[in-house]
C-alpha cells in the first residue's frame, strides 16, 4: 500500500518519500504476516489456543508499533525529547506488563476451571454412589421404619392384631359350634317343604 502511494509520487520525489515513510513502511507487511499466522491453523484447537493466548497481545504490539514509528515523525518539534524518551519506555514497559499479567490471568482461569471441572466431577461421582446405596438400603430402611411405627407410643397395633386374631378364633369356634344345628334346621325346612308340597298337589288320575 505504502509502495503504490510512492509510485504514484513524481520520480523526483520518489526517493525522499520512500525515506520517510521508512520507519512505517514494514508494519502493514508485519500486520499481513500475522493475518496469516493466525488464518492458517492445521486444527481448530491450536487455532482456538493462538486466539486465546497471542490474538489480544498482538494487537497490542501493532498499536505499540504505529505509534512508537509514527512519533519518531514528532521529535524534531519536541522539546522535552529526553522526558518524551523517557515515557516511551514507560509506555512499552507497561505494554509487557499488561501481557505478562493477561497470560498469568489466562493461566489462573484455567486452574479455577480444571478445579471446578474436578470438583463437579467428584460430586458427580459421590452423588451415584449416593443413590445407589439409598437404592441398596431402601428396603431395609423401609422395615426398620414400619417396625418403629409399630412400636411407638400411643398407637395400639398391638392391641389391635390382638383383637383380629380374637375375632377370628371365635368365628372359627361358633362356625364349628352351630354348624350342626344350621344343617338341621335347614334339613327341617326342606322336609317340611316336601310334605306341603305332597299335600297340596293330588295324586293324577291313572287311566287304564
Amino acid at each position: 500500500m505504502l509502495e503504490q502511494i510512492v509510485d504514484m509520487a513524481p520520480e523526483q520525489w520518489q526517493e525522499l518519500i520512500g525515506i520517510m515513510i521508512a520507519p512505517i513502511q514494514w508494519i502493514p507487511e508485519m500486520q499481513w504476516w500475522f493475518i496469516d499466522f493466525f488464518s492458517d491453523s492445521p486444527s481448530g484447537w491450536i487455532a482456538f489456543a493462538k486466539f486465546v493466548l497471542l490474538f489480544f497481545p498482538v494487537l497490542l504490539w501493532i498499536a505499540a508499533m504505529w505509534c512508537t514509528q509514527l512519533s519518531i515523525y514528532t521529535i524534531p518539534f519536541r522539546s522535552g525529547r529526553l522526558k518524551f524518551f523517557s515515557m516511551m519506555l514507560m509506555a512499552w514497559w507497561d505494554a509487557a506488563r499488561a501481557v505478562w499479567l493477561y497470560w498469568v490471568g489466562i493461566a489462573r482461569i484455567s486452574v479455577v476451571g480444571i478445579g471446578w471441572l474436578f470438583t463437579l466431577a467428584r460430586l458427580g461421582v459421590r452423588l451415584i454412589m449416593e443413590i445407589g446405596k439409598q437404592v441398596l438400603i431402601l428396603p431395609f430402611s423401609m422395615t426398620g421404619k414400619i417396625t418403629k411405627s409399630y412400636s411407638q407410643p400411643g398407637v395400639p397395633w398391638i392391641a389391635f392384631l390382638m383383637l383380629v386374631f380374637w375375632c377370628f378364633l371365635e368365628a372359627i369356634i361358633f362356625t364349628f359350634t352351630l354348624f350342626p344345628t344350621v344343617s338341621v334346621s335347614a334339613r327341617h325346612k326342606s322336609s317340611s317343604r316336601d310334605v306341603d308340597l305332597r299335600i297340596s298337589c293330588p295324586p293324577s288320575p291313572k287311566f287304564v
